[in-house]
């Protein structure tokens, strides 16, 4: 930009000039303020005219670029690279319009399905390794080269575009990136701790049962938790690992992060949610020893009961002929000789008693 017929305070636009070369916005806000809007010598109408003109050259610069910029893409031939979709394989040219976009990296073009370029985007932000996170600037696939700002902020606005028609969300870590003006490292360091949780709950939910319930005893035995709640109850809840996941994710986001460790062992999330879904399910001990709902009763064998029919009088008249005698059964002449034998046994066993204590009598007389 060059200004022409200029007054003596016009030397303020040349300053400017030189800064917008510079794309120094810092120092033109700077600038504007302290000699122009806050400047006590200066009219009014000098202050409009130095503000219009800096504003109304800037315009200009931006629609001049902008003709030349349409100017050579229609003289510029495009190659388009990529005829299908790398998740599905699904042609270009059977995906609708409103679910596809187009990247142009100078003279090649790439068509993404808005499906694919949010897995591609959030899967190198969520990158993990074992429990910690380990975010990645996103590639693209097709020339494994870095995505540029300019094409960043693209994808973005048409994503917020396209979920805002199709009322979806975008992924959390999209918008975080976004934030922090795509820049990697700003991303890593001011929302470690959403990260950290992300890569310990996808950690947890790729464990098998033995070893997800090997954490969960460790995490019992961390609070001294093994006399306060009955662990076969727990073990009788359906789906009872779905139900005390978050606190598995709870308790080792808190023993892996260092920065919140004094506030965890204040106040731990972990043993809050444990306590609290404890009664829930009522697993708490009334008794530290044992559970009451466990407790084996034993009971004494009461035998076979004959029942009579309460109907009858309960009074047997054996001389009466008219006794349905059925279902009694005479066993007296079965069992005649060892009854007789053991009756008799006893009554020597008596008799001999009887004489031995006479005479211990008499021979103390």
């Amino acid at each position: 930009m060059k200004f022409l017929n200029l007054n003596q305070w016009d030397s303020i636009l040349v300053k400017l000039n030189e800064l917008f070369n510079k794309r120094n916005y810092k120092s033109i806000k700077k600038l504007i303020e302290d000699e122009v809007i806050n400047n006590n010598f200066m009219f009014k109408l000098e202050k409009d005219r130095i503000i219009n003109t800096y504003c109304l050259n800037i315009r200009l610069y931006f629609l001049f670029n902008k003709w030349i910029h349409k100017w050579r893409l229609k003289k510029t031939k495009f190659n388009y690279i990529n005829s299908t979709t790398l998740s599905e394989l699904k042609p270009i040219s059977e995906i609708p319009d409103n679910q596809k976009f187009e990247i142009r990296d100078k003279i090649n073009i790439y068509t993404f399905d808005y499906y694919e370029i949010i897995m591609i985007i959030k899967n190198a932000l969520e990158n993990i390794n074992y429990m910690y996170p380990e975010p990645k600037y996103p590639y693209n696939p097709y020339n494994n080269q870095k995505l540029t700002k300019a094409q960043l902020v693209l994808i973005y606005n048409k994503l917020e575009f396209y979920t805002s028609q199709t009322k979806r969300k975008l992924p959390t870590s999209l918008i975080l990136f976004k934030r922090n003006q795509f820049n990697i490292t700003y991303f890593f360091f001011y929302n470690f701790n959403y990260l950290l949780y992300h890569a310990i709950k996808c950690y947890v939910n790729d464990l098998c049962d033995t070893s997800w319930f090997d954490i969960f005893e460790e995490f019992v035995a961390y609070y001294g938790l093994e006399t306060k709640f009955c662990i076969e109850c727990l073990k009788k809840i359906p789906n009872y690992r779905k139900e005390f996941t978050n606190i598995v994710v709870d308790y080792l986001t808190e023993t892996n992060n260092t920065h919140t460790q004094l506030i965890t062992n204040l106040f731990s999330t972990s043993y809050n949610r444990f306590k609290k879904l404890c009664e829930y399910y009522e697993l708490k001990r009334k008794n530290p020893e044992l559970c009451t709902k466990h407790r084996k009763i034993f009971r004494k064998r009461t035998g076979f009961k004959f029942k009579l029919n309460s109907e009858k009088p309960l009074v047997f008249n054996f001389v009466d002929e008219d006794i349905d005698i059925t279902n009694f059964k005479f066993t007296a002449n079965t069992n005649t000789n060892t009854n007789t034998d053991s009756t008799i046994g006893a009554r020597s066993i008596m008799s001999r008693r009887k004489i031995k204590r006479k005479r211990r009598i008499n021979s103390s007389n």
